[in-house]
């Protein structure tokens, strides 16, 4: 856009001038797309509502959990690319058709809005998985740097949490044991204490996680309630 691409040229030249005395020139790219990577958030930055944080397969549980941990219901981009949830399917079955690994895939990346999106970030990403992990069977107990709940085997960490869902009918027929493992990272989302975190971190990445599935079309094959209700976390051993 020109008016972001003028906006950053003259940032560049401030910067420049302060550093050097000097004014250089532009170094940012001409569409000005530098500046959805910027260490602070930008006033410029589009406000992203609570109900449209990761294309809105955020429900009211998950939305309340983030608003928890964020301490705000109001986002601006993260500090990686988010995609629609029809886009994420595309990508997901077109990663079926490749027999290579399959890779982690981005739904979305948000930061409180005003806040540096290095230091504070959701971001939400599925791959698929082969065989229900963990190898050796599910867990059965949490322990002291990792919390987990019966639903999709779920474990939630300090900064993060992932679960897994069945979906084996994704590649148009039925592939017993094809999954995918939903990651959530919350780096820098301290609003609230340890215990209530990796709680609201489960319910985060189980609404996106029930989102997909329905895109998808394995839903009720996935092993994933509707809605959680009380969370009890697996006895610490």
């Amino acid at each position: 856009m020109k008016t972001n691409a003028f906006r950053s040229w003259v940032v560049t030249a401030l910067l420049t001038i302060t550093a050097a005395g000097t004014a250089v020139g532009c170094s940012g790219d001409p569409d000005g797309s530098d500046s959805t990577r910027e260490p602070t958030g930008a006033a410029s930055s589009p406000l992203i509502s609570m109900d449209a944080v990761c294309d809105g397969s955020l429900r009211e549980e998950a939305a309340a959990a983030l608003q928890q941990i964020s301490g705000t219901d109001k986002f601006q981009p993260g500090p990686d690319t988010s995609q629609s949830m029809k886009q994420l399917v595309g990508v997901l079955v077109a990663d079926l058709k490749e027999s290579s690994r399959k890779p982690e895939r981005m739904l979305c990346s948000v930061s409180p809005q005003g806040s540096d999106p290095s230091a504070r970030a959701l971001w939400i990403t599925f791959q698929w998985y082969k065989d229900t992990p963990p190898t050796g069977g599910k867990r059965t107990h949490s322990t002291y740097n990792t919390t987990r709940f019966a639903i999709g085997d779920a474990a939630s960490y300090d900064d993060g949490a992932s679960l897994f869902f069945s979906c084996p009918s994704a590649s148009g027929q039925d592939s017993q044991g094809l999954g995918l493992i939903a990651t959530a990272g919350t780096t820098g989302l301290d609003a609230e204490p340890r215990a209530q975190k990796r709680e609201a971190q489960v319910r985060i990445l189980h609404s996106a996680s029930v989102a997909l599935a329905k895109e998808l079309g394995c839903f009720k094959q996935s092993g994933l309630p509707e809605t959680l209700g009380e969370l009890t976390p697996l006895p610490v051993k």
